[in-house]
């Protein structure tokens, strides 16, 4: 199951994009930082995780196993490559490791 392959993009998509999330997030990339900042743990799984999808499936799948894997946000219907959207939420998660690492540094100091 995809859950099982996929479960750090599995629980963002399913519990942060769900059938609501435009009532609390005004972008998914806001949804991602929510996420990032609760559970700073994920970020690893998560960049790991978007390599191997976006390397194993074809742009069309992409779009469709977003919401298989739990998503009620679709990137072609924004007019956005499904590719280029996992790419950049990826490129978020790297740059919320990088910031965690360098507050982290100024707090030891």
């Amino acid at each position: 199951m995809l859950e099982d392959r996929y479960p750090a993009l599995w629980h963002f998509l399913g519990a942060y994009l769900h059938q609501d999330w435009r009532d609390q997030y005004s972008s998914p990339q806001e949804a991602l930082l929510d996420l990032l900042d609760g559970d700073p743990e994920e970020a690893p799984a998560l960049i790991d995780e978007i390599d191997d999808l976006t390397t194993s499936a074809s742009t069309e799948e992409l779009d469709d196993l977003i919401v298989e894997l739990g998503s009620f946000y679709r990137p072609s219907r924004d007019g956005t490559d499904a590719r280029e959207w996992l790419n950049e939420l990826r490129g978020l998660t790297v740059d919320a490791i990088s910031a965690s690492s360098t507050r982290e540094g100024r707090e030891r100091t």
